[in-house]
This record gives structure tokens, C-alpha cells and sequence, in this order.
């Protein structure tokens, strides 16, 4: 069975301050989509815990690759998906709707385990 959709938020007693979403898209890899980042947090590590959240969530769900988009011309976006190591995935850029930017397609590739190493006997 399919893994659900998942959203990881962070959120103040108030206001949802940061979220992000995935799903698993064809039982191999995730998806990681509508990153939101309230401007008072951008640049505090925020994004950062986000983009590990689901990525554990990948791993735990023996999906090994995480797939992503990003508008063109966001470069806080691409610097920070290029410091977690996410690299051009090759794949074509989705269609963008009229009136958008363009889209960068990125991808990382994932440990099988997110557990640590046996140690030896």
C-alpha cells in the first residue's frame, strides 16, 4: 500500500510558522513539495529541519530518492537545496502554469537506513 501523504509543520501557539509536504510518487522515490517558510525564520536552520523530515520519512519508508522543483530564479532555494546535497535530476522540468516561473527539477539520492551501523561483536 501506498505511503500517505505527509506535512511537517512548525507552528507557534497562533500560526503554522513553516511547513513542507511530500508523498511517495511511484513507490521508489518521494516527492518533496510546498516548502513555506515565514520570512522572520528564513535562514535559521528552519528549512533545513524541514527538507531532514522528509527525508527521514523517505528512508523510513524504503523510498531511496527524493525528487523536488523549485521555481527559476529562486536562489535561496537553490543554494539551499545544493548545501543538502540535491543535484539536477535529469528529469524534464514539469509544465508551469501560465503566468509562473519556471521550474529546476532536483533529486538526492538516500541511504536504505536511517539506523545506525551494527557494531561489531
Amino acid at each position: 500500500m501506498a505511503e500517505p501523504p505527509q506535512c511537517f509543520f512548525i507552528e507557534n501557539d497562533k500560526n503554522i510558522e513553516a511547513m513542507v509536504g511530500a508523498y511517495a510518487s511511484d513507490g521508489a522515490h518521494a516527492t518533496l513539495w510546498g516548502m513555506w517558510i515565514a520570512p522572520e525564520l528564513r535562514g535559521t536552520g528552519v528549512a533545513t529541519g524541514l527538507v531532514d523530515a522528509v527525508e527521514v520519512w523517505a528512508v523510513d519508508n524504503s523510498l531511496g530518492r527524493v525528487e523536488l522543483c523549485y521555481f527559476e530564479g529562486n536562489d535561496a532555494a537553490g543554494r539551499l537545496y545544493s548545501r543538502l546535497g540535491y543535484r539536477p535530476s535529469g528529469q524534464p522540468n514539469r509544465g508551469t502554469a501560465p503566468g509562473c516561473e519556471p521550474e529546476v527539477s532536483l533529486a538526492k539520492e538516500l541511504p536504505a537506513s536511517t539506523d545506525p551501523a551494527p557494531t561489531p561483536a
